[in-house]
């Protein structure tokens, strides 16, 4: 584990990571717990990704995450 601290409390800067399903899911995740705050760009291409990026903003009260497991996980937990 790696933990990054600043005094203030307040951090900026740029991770680049490789562009998978997984990492771009938790990624949208973390933009969206943290009310926007967080940018990200350059995400999978994945139809789980994008479903997932959908279904964040979306405000329907159903939501369908088709057939992607991976969709409908990091959403049951965003969610919970």
């Amino acid at each position: 584990m790696i933990r990054i601290q600043h005094p203030t409390g307040v951090l900026e800067g740029e991770i680049q990571l490789p562009l998978s399903k997984s990492i771009s899911n938790r990624a949208l995740i973390i933009q969206s717990i943290s009310g926007g705050r967080v940018s990200i760009s350059e995400l999978s291409d994945a139809d789980d990704t994008t479903v997932l990026r959908k279904l964040l903003s979306s405000t329907e009260k159903e939501l369908h995450c088709g057939e992607g497991g991976t969709t409908l996980r990091f959403l049951l937990a965003a969610l919970a």
